[in-house]
C-alpha cells in the first residue's frame, strides 16, 4: 500500500527533479535555436501542481533533446552527456563536513611474471582475474574509514590455472613450513635461490594476494582530493575549470605526463619485462579514467557535471543508449572501443551517479600485455560496481 506519510514527499522530490532536469534541457534547445521562445518560469513549490506540471514539461523536453533532426553522432554524444550532466548539477552532494559513504565491488585481470615460487619450484608466467569488495566513508576535512577484502583469484585458460594455483598454494606451504625449526632452516635456501633466480632473469619481487576477510582501513584526510590525477585542495577545486573543453585539455595534460613517467619507469625494467608488456597504458587509457572515474569523495557538483560534459571530447566515445546494470538499475551507457578492448561507463537514470563501467575483450590479438592476448574473447580485464552510495552527517563503524 502506498504510504503517504513516508513515500510522498520522495515522490514530490523525484518529480521536482524532473521538473527542474526539464526546464534546464529546455534552456539548453533554446540556446541551440535562432529564435528561443520566452523562458520558463521556475517555481520552487514542491505539491501536485508542480507534479503534474513536471511530467508535461519532461515529456515535451524529451521530445525536444531526442527529436528528429538531431542525426549527427557527436551531437548526440554530446546531448547524451548534457542530459547526465544536468542531473548531478541537480542531485544532492555531501558537503565537506559530511561523510560519503560508498560500497563497491571490482574486479582486474593481471599478469605474474613466470619464476620460482615460495617452495622453490619454477612456474610459469600467468595471468590471473582478482576481485574485492569494499565499503569507504569519506570526507575531505574529518578522517574517515572503510573495509576491504579480496575474492579467489580465477584464471582464463588451463595453463593460468595450473600456473596460479601452484604459486598461490607455494604461500600457504611457506608457512606452513616456517612453523618447524627445520622448516625455517630450509626455508633460508630456499629465500636465497628465489632472490637469486629473480636477480639473473629480471623478475619482480613474489607478493601474495589478499584473502577473503575484512581488512579495516583508514582515511587521513589532509584537505585535499584526487581529481583528474590531480591532488587537489578546496581552494584549487574552485579554481578548477568548469568550461568542459579547458577540462578536457587539462586532463589531457595530465595523462600526458603520467604516460611519460610510466614510459620513464618500463624503460628501467630489465629487457624480458619489457618484452612481456609490450606497450602499458597509454595517454588515452590514463584520460579515459580521468574522465569517467566514479566520485568516491565529497566533491563539488558543479565541477562533476562539467567533467561529464568533457567526456564529449574524448576521441571515440560514443552514446550507447539505455542499460542495465547486474542489479537491474537503468541507466545511460557510454562506450569506447581500443586495443582490443571495449570499455562502457553507465550512469544512474535518475540521480546520474556512476552505476558501472567495465572494460572487456573484443579482440585479444590487440592487447598491450603479451599474456593478455590468449584470454578469449569476453573476458572481463577490469570492473566497477556500485552497490550503494549515500551522505552521511555521521562516520559509520564496520564490522
Amino acid at each position: 500500500m502506498f504510504d503517504t506519510n513516508t513515500e510522498l514527499p520522495h515522490v514530490i522530490a523525484d518529480l521536482g527533479r524532473e521538473l527542474d532536469i526539464a526546464i534546464i534541457r529546455a534552456e539548453r534547445e533554446q540556446r541551440l535555436t535562432s529564435t528561443p521562445p520566452p523562458r520558463p518560469t521556475r517555481s520552487r513549490r514542491r505539491g501536485f501542481a508542480i507534479a503534474v506540471a513536471a511530467l508535461g514539461v519532461c515529456a515535451i523536453a524529451l521530445m525536444l533533446v531526442f527529436g528528429i533532426g538531431r542525426g549527427d553522432t557527436n551531437v548526440g554524444v554530446q546531448d547524451a552527456l548534457a542530459d547526465v550532466a544536468d542531473r548531478i548539477a541537480v542531485s544532492p552532494h555531501p558537503t565537506p563536513t559530511q561523510f560519503q559513504y560508498q560500497k563497491i565491488r571490482g574486479t582486474g585481470m593481471g599478469q605474474i611474471e613466470g619464476g620460482i615460487d615460495q617452495m622453490g619450484q619454477l612456474y610459469d608466467t600467468f595471468v590471473y582475474q582478482s576481485s574485492s569488495e569494499q565499503e569507504w566513508a569519506i570526507s575531505i576535512v574529518k578522517n574517515g574509514r572503510g573495509r576491504m577484502r579480496g575474492g579467489i583469484p580465477t584464471y582464463p585458460t588451463a595453463k593460468d590455472r595450473k600456473n596460479g594455483e601452484q604459486y598461490f598454494d607455494s604461500f600457504k606451504k611457506h608457512e606452513e613450513l616456517y612453523k618447524t625449526a627445520s622448516g625455517r632452516k630450509r626455508l633460508r635456501a630456499i629465500n636465497h635461490r628465489v632472490m637469486t633466480y629473480n636477480k639473473s632473469h629480471g623478475v619482480m619481487g613474489i607478493s601474495g594476494i589478499d584473502g577473503p576477510e575484512w581488512v579495516p582501513a583508514t582515511w587521513q584526510a589532509n584537505g585535499q582530493l584526487v581529481f583528474g590525477g590531480e591532488m587537489l585542495t578546496p581552494a584549487q577545486l574552485a579554481k578548477y575549470p568548469r568550461d568542459p573543453k579547458a577540462i578536457y585539455d587539462r586532463m589531457n595534460a595530465q595523462a600526458s605526463k603520467e604516460w611519460k613517467a610510466q614510459r620513464e619507469l618500463f624503460a628501467k625494467l630489465p629487457a624480458k619485462q619489457r618484452a612481456a608488456l609490450i606497450e602499458g597504458p597509454g595517454v588515452k587509457d590514463n584520460l579515459w579514467v580521468y574522465l569517467t572515474e566514479s566520485n568516491n569523495a565529497p566533491l563539488p557538483a558543479d565541477l562533476l557535471a562539467a567533467r561529464v560534459r568533457a567526456l564529449a571530447y574524448f576521441p571515440g566515445v560514443k552514446a550507447a543508449g539505455e542499460g542495465t546494470d547486474a542489479f537491474g538499475r537503468q541507466g545511460q551507457k557510454f562506450i569506447w572501443r581500443d586495443r582490443g578492448v571495449e570499455s562502457e561507463i553507465l550512469f544512474d537514470k535518475k540521480t546520474a551517479v556512476l552505476l558501472m563501467s567495465r572494460a572487456t575483450v573484443f579482440d585479444p590479438s590487440q592487447q598491450g600485455v603479451k599474456a593478455f592476448r590468449r584470454v578469449p574473447v569476453g573476458t572481463v580485464t577490469g570492473s566497477y560496481q556500485l552497490i550503494e552510495q549515500k551522505t552521511l552527517n555521521y562516520l559509520p563503524t564496520f564490522g
